[in-house]
This record gives C-alpha cells, structure tokens and sequence, in this order.
C-alpha cells in the first residue's frame, strides 16, 4: 500500500506538471501509470476473487479503483479511436478538449484513496 500511495502523490504531482508543461511525453507517463493501476487492481481481483466489490470494508474502495481505472482505458484508447474513426467517416478532426476533461477530472478521485 505505500508504494500505491508513492505512486498516487506522484501521478498527482505530475497531471499538475502537466497543466503548465507542454511535453508530448505525458501521453507516456500517463499510459505508465495507468498500467500501473491496472496491476494493482488486477492483483487485487485476483486476491479477493469475487470478493473485490463485496467486501464489506473495502468494496467501496475496489469500486472507486475500478470505475478510475477503466475511464483510464478509455481516455488512453477510446477517446483517440473515436476521433480517428471520426476523421475517417467525417473526413475532418473531431474536437478535441484534453486539458480539463471530465475524464481527467475523474483521475484525480485516486487522490480520495490516499486521505
């Protein structure tokens, strides 16, 4: 769990950064700690088993981990897929809103966990 929480005032740290540092490198940092997360809670699914969304002290938690997680996944691969499928059937980009979406709004509830 330390390291968890090492790695949460980090990614922290960095979407800070990353508001007033332009750097096309973020897209990897981000996909970093995204696998991260992504083992974690994997780990844990296979620790408790079916026990990661009812268990009675920490099923709140796995939700919250869970839900962050897979709108993760899809801000790292949805979201771009839908704009490439947009520009091959409309033949113009989509609009793109990256700083403030709701889905970056969402990567910061991860902060919840550590207080």
């Amino acid at each position: 769990e330390t390291i968890c929480t090492v790695v949460i005032f980090v990614n922290s740290i960095t979407m800070g950064m990353e508001l007033d540092i332009q750097w096309h490198g973020w897209v990897w940092v981000n996909m970093a700690f995204l696998c991260v997360y992504t083992f974690e809670m994997l780990l844990k699914m296979k620790r408790h088993k079916w026990n990661y969304f009812t268990h009675p002290l920490l099923a709140s938690w796995h939700l919250l981990d869970f839900v962050i997680v897979c709108t993760g996944i899809v801000e790292m691969f949805g979201v771009p897929a839908y704009h490439a499928i947009m520009f091959y059937v409309a033949g113009a980009p989509a609009h793109e809103n990256t700083k403030g979406s709701i889905l970056s709004v969402i990567r910061i509830l991860r902060l919840l966990r550590v207080l």
